[in-house]
């Protein structure tokens, strides 16, 4: 199913993330941030650190968390034990040139891991759509929960978990709540459109990273049920 191609984009990070069930050696991570040559675009931002008992009287520090990023694409990439992600940030960037991105930064990642077993895959969009004083948000998204409290409630919060298409793998959480953006301090609703997907230990990543692609379809036709008319015109206009 096709859709309309927006003039501007509500679009304000996009992440893609694998978890995978072994766990991480530190020594593999270390060595894949002193010499692959793609991480050497990324800037080590921070570095969270847990202390490991390693004997009746000894401890140790291991790195358990890094954020690594590339201010000029406006890129982070993040390494926990158990997932890897890639966010985008501010900027909207196409899905098929984050997501081969992405490869590139996980195919040289478990040359230095070894061979990791993806059990499930993510796709997230965070969406602010801007409103107007005289608004609300259910002339800017379809999504609502009947209340008795009039439209006067402080900050309406929706969240709704699903799978989608039914009796599928894939389990959406789906958030809408007011926010402002405070870039340039704009009022607004926050869509926030999470998707993820079980796999079975799968070590064909080929296979897998097809099954990104078929998230960003779920993902479109999503936003698309979730926005209104008005919604539509906001980001078409000339």
């Amino acid at each position: 199913m096709s859709y309309p191609h927006f003039k501007t984009t509500p679009v304000k990070e996009i992440v893609f993330m694998i978890s995978f069930g072994e766990d991480l050696d530190s020594k593999a991570v270390d060595s894949f941030l002193e010499n692959t040559t793609y991480a050497k675009n990324f800037v080590k931002n921070s570095m969270h650190m847990e202390t490991v008992k390693e004997g009746a009287d000894s401890t140790v520090q291991h790195a358990t968390h890094y954020i690594l990023q590339n201010e000029a694409d406006n890129i982070l990439f993040q390494i926990k034990q158990g997932s890897v992600a890639i966010h985008k940030l501010r900027k909207y960037e196409h899905f098929d040139t984050l997501l081969k991105k992405f490869w590139d930064l996980w195919t040289e990642f478990v040359q230095y891991t070894g061979t990791l077993s993806i059990k499930s895959i993510s796709v997230r969009y965070l969406n602010f759509i801007e409103k107007t004083d005289d608004e609300t948000i259910n002339d800017l998204i379809q999504i609502s929960v009947q209340q008795p409290f009039g439209i006067n409630t402080i900050n309406p919060f929706i969240r709704l978990q699903f799978n989608y298409p039914e009796e599928s793998s894939t389990v959406v959480n789906l958030t809408v709540t007011k926010t402002i953006d405070k870039s340039n301090e704009k009022k607004g609703v926050l869509l926030d459109i999470n998707l993820n997907k079980k796999i079975e230990l799968a070590k064909d990543y080929d296979t897998v990273f097809r099954q990104f692609t078929e998230m960003r379809h779920l993902k479109n036709e999503i936003f698309f049920k979730s926005i209104t008319p008005l919604t539509e015109k906001k980001y078409n206009h000339d």
